[in-house]
C-alpha cells in the first residue's frame, strides 16, 4: 500500500474482524498503524445507543466510544486523530433486537471512511471469510446460509469448509483472489456485471434483507479495494 502512514481505527464486533484484517494488511504489507477497539456487541445496541444520545443526522461513532470508555490507556488512543474509520460487523438476521429499519439506517450514515466512518457488514457474520473449500473456490457463488440455521454457522465453516483458520488464505495472491471473489459475487446478487471497485453496502443490504437464503459474503475485505483498487485482480 502506498499512501502516507497515518492512524486507522478500525472498530470490529468481536475478535474474529481483527483477526481477519489483520491478515489483510499483513498479506498487502500496509504501513498504515491500524487501532483496534472491540465494541462486544452487535449492530442493534449499537444503534439504540446512537439514536438514544444523537437524531440520526449527527451520529458520532468516536465520540460515543470517547464518552463509554473507562480504561484511561484506551481512552489514550482513542483520541488519536485518525484518517479513517471502518467499522465490521455482522448482519445477524436471527438476532431478537434485528430490524431493516435500524440496520439499513446505519448502513446508510456510515458510508464514508474518511469523514463518519464506514460500515462493512459481514453475512451472516465474519466467519463468511472462511467459507470457501480452497482458493479460488468455484462453487463459492452458490453458498448460502438459511435464516433459521444461523446459530450453528461458525461450527459448519469450521467443520465443512475450513477446520484451521490459520492456514486459509495466507499469502498474498490467496488474499487477493478471496477478495476478488467477495466482490464478484457482491455484484452477482444484484444481478449486474462484476466490477473493479465493490458495490455500495446499502446496495447489497437491500438483496441481503429480502431472502431467508443468504448469500456469503465478507465485505469487510473490500477495504481492501476501497483503500486501493489495484491490489486486487479485476478477473481470478
Amino acid at each position: 500500500m502506498s499512501k502516507p502512514k497515518s492512524n486507522i481505527l478500525v472498530i470490529t464486533e468481536g475478535k474474529t474482524e481483527k483477526v481477519i484484517m489483520e491478515r489483510l494488511f499483513k498479506a498487502f504489507d500496509s504501513d498504515e498503524k491500524f487501532v483496534y477497539h472491540p465494541y462486544g456487541t452487535n449492530l442493534y445496541p449499537l444503534f439504540n445507543i446512537l439514536s438514544k444520545e444523537r437524531d440520526q443526522d449527527n451520529w458520532d461513532i468516536l465520540l460515543l466510544l470517547r464518552s463509554k470508555e473507562k480504561d484511561p490507556e484506551k481512552q489514550k488512543i482513542l483520541d488519536l486523530r485518525f484518517a479513517e474509520i471502518i467499522m465490521i460487523f455482522d448482519f445477524d438476521p436471527h438476532d431478537p433486537q434485528y430490524s431493516d429499519e435500524k440496520i439499513a439506517a446505519l448502513a446508510t450514515y456510515f458510508c464514508d471512511s474518511s469523514e463518519m466512518g464506514k460500515l462493512y457488514i459481514n453475512y451472516p457474520m465474519a466467519e463468511s471469510f472462511y467459507h470457501m473449500k480452497h482458493i479460488p473456490d468455484d462453487d463459492f457463488d452458490s453458498y448460502t446460509a438459511n435464516i433459521n440455521e444461523l446459530q450453528n454457522y461458525k461450527a459448519r465453516v469450521q467443520n465443512d469448509f475450513q477446520p484451521d483458520h490459520r492456514k486459509f488464505a495466507t499469502t498474498k495472491s490467496e488474499v487477493s483472489i478471496a477478495v476478488r471473489q467477495n466482490i464478484n459475487k457482491a455484484w452477482r446478487i444484484l444481478n449486474e456485471n462484476t466490477y473493479l471497485l465493490p458495490p455500495s453496502q446499502e446496495r447489497i443490504l437491500q438483496a441481503q434483507s429480502k431472502t431467508q437464503e443468504i448469500a456469503v459474503i465478507c465485505t469487510c475485505v473490500f477495504y481492501v479495494a476501497d483503500y486501493n483498487s489495484t491490489l486486487v485482480p479485476l478477473s481470478l
